[in-house]
């Protein structure tokens, strides 16, 4: 169990590592692309992608009162 425990940590740490909502923003952004390319709208998808990754950057900065 201890050992299991451990790989659980680990895989944890490597995927979400200092920010989850990086983490998040990675499946949605592949679930997304992967849903539009099934529905047959892959140059759709090609264009939401990059969208998609530079929204969840923005997300992800930290915001600083002045």
């Amino acid at each position: 169990m201890k050992h299991a425990a451990a790989f659980g940590r680990f895989w944890y740490d490597f995927i979400v590592g200092d920010s989850a909502v990086l983490a998040i923003g990675g499946v949605v952004i592949l679930t997304a692309t992967w849903v539009l390319s099934e529905i047959g709208v892959s140059t759709v998808a090609e264009i939401v992608a990059p969208g998609l990754v530079i929204a969840t950057l923005w997300i992800s900065l930290p915001r600083r009162k002045l």
